[in-house]
């Protein structure tokens, strides 16, 4: 919702994948001792210390050593880990795109505009490559399965730069009403290339590429009255005036009965296709049922049929429990909170959630818990702000949201990443539960001795089980 930053790195890593690691102390090595019976759950057992006791530490976060290559490019890194699947995929295309990958969001670190070049850097940043006169070796984050490198909130404005959005900016646009990149800061998109060279360029690095959009179409347009590709109607006459986002101004909704509206949505999905796009982060959506529930159906429909398998993710939270079923069909990510920040109450929260959602986590489908605010975040107030989770605090949310199978995103800046906070998102036995774990669910919650405590379980795919306890 509010842009902490205007690009998002998604590092995609679904459960599953190769790349979680295959060294000695790689999964599947470890996968093939775990648990087989009930003696052995002991041996997979999470403890967790949280703010009421920090002598309690998590059995399963082993130290991983790693070394960050330095660099002045102020960047944030969200990895998303999304679970992968034995169940049978309700949309086939897609969920072969999505199995067994990760998505890192970039979207809340940033201090100063982003460009191409800001862009060209991050991937760098991704496979850990070493830059002219930078010495320092690194980690490839690939190699942990991280995929997908998105463009986050307003890609077609010019002018963005810093968090605050402005209100009825211009935007960039062709004549069919459909957002371009900002060639000002995006100058591979010029002469009508869109983002189809920079997609180029990730996928020539075996990655994949994604975009941030907003639901409707551009408010520009509207006023403009510009033609709807592939039909004989115009932007006024399928624009709902009257479905506004609350936080931003770019957007008009669109009235799925009105003529042109389904050429609309198709026609901008075709564009994304043209260009290469992977992953869709759609906007303004998730929680604007069921008065929007149409747009929605319309909008995923048009994704779906345009030729190209794409993640789609929606935002923003809280999504409606009672609409888990249409969110599992039509989607790939729906976020269950709204914005998840550094305070201990929206983690102490988020438990209640978990436990309603988690039975709804399967091939394909997951609920989103948002994006980790690990290491160095808000840095367009202050570039010494840090994350005000204590470490145990941020091995449990790292369990919780592992053990429900959420999707995983690191929302700090990663160059400025601790050892503590790159041995906690690179740990590959956590990895490990959160790409095995299946069945999850919350056994208890009671207090025991004046503390309250939580026990959950999951079935392990290797064998065995997963079982976190939490002292709240």
């Amino acid at each position: 919702m509010k842009r902490e930053l205007s690009m998002v790195l998604c590092l995609l890593l679904l459960p599953g994948m190769a790349g979680a690691g295959t060294g000695a102390d790689s999964p599947e090595k470890k996968a093939a001792s775990a648990v087989n019976n009930k003696r052995n759950v002991r041996q997979k057992i999470t403890l967790v210390g949280t703010r009421k006791s920090t002598s309690v530490r998590p059995l399963s976060v082993c130290e991983v050593k790693v070394d960050l290559p330095t660099d002045s490019m102020l960047l944030s890194w969200v990895g998303f880990l999304s679970p992968s699947a034995t169940e049978a995929p309700k949309v086939e295309e897609v969920r072969q795109t999505v199995s067994g990958s990760i998505v890192l969001d970039y979207s809340r670190g940033q201090k100063t505009k982003y460009d191409e070049r800001n862009f060209v850097e991050a991937v760098y940043k991704l496979l850990a490559v070493t830059r002219p006169l930078k010495e320092t070796p690194g980690v490839s984050l690939k190699e942990y399965g991280w995929e997908y490198i998105v463009v986050d909130i307003q890609w077609y404005e010019p002018y963005a730069a810093t968090n605050e959005y402005h209100p009825f900016a211009d935007v960039v646009m062709d004549e069919y009403g459909r957002l371009l990149p900002a060639v000002n800061r995006f100058p591979s998109a010029a002469n009508g290339a869109g983002f189809g060279s920079l997609a180029e360029y990730v996928h020539s690095l075996g990655l994949k590429f994604g975009i941030h959009i907003m639901r409707g179409i551009p408010r520009q347009a509207v006023h403009q009255n510009t033609k709807i590709m592939n039909s004989d109607r115009h932007a006024r006459e399928i624009a709902k005036t009257n479905s506004i986002c609350a936080w931003n101004t770019d957007m008009y909704g669109v009235d799925p009965e009105k003529d042109g509206a389904r050429e609309y949505y198709n026609s901008i999905f075709e564009l994304y296709a043209s260009w290469g796009v992977d992953f869709i982060k759609c906007d303004d959506i998730a929680r604007e049922l069921p008065h929007e529930e149409s747009e929605l159906i319309m909008l995923s429909k048009a994704l779906h049929g345009c030729g190209r398998p794409m993640v789609l993710s929606l935002s923003p939270g809280p999504a409606l429990l009672e609409k888990a079923e249409l969110y599992k069909q039509i989607s790939n990510m729906w976020r269950i909170t709204d914005d998840f920040w550094d305070k201990w109450e929206l983690l102490y929260d988020m438990f209640s959630r978990a436990e309603k959602w988690c039975t709804h986590a399967g091939a394909g489908h997951w609920p989103d818990a948002d994006m980790l605010p690990v290491g160095p975040i808000r840095q367009v107030y202050d570039v010494n702000n840090w994350t005000n989770f204590t470490q145990d605090e941020q091995i449990t949310m790292l369990t919780l949201w592992s053990i429900m199978r959420s999707p995983l995103m690191l929302g700090g800046e990663l160059t400025g990443f601790d050892e503590f906070t790159m041995n906690l998102v690179t740990n590959s036995e956590i990895l490990a539960m959160h790409a095995n774990a299946r069945h999850s669910h919350q056994v208890w919650r009671r207090e025991i001795d004046g503390i309250e405590h939580a026990l959950w379980i999951a079935a392990d795919t290797k064998g065995g089980y997963y079982v976190a306890v939490f002292n709240l």
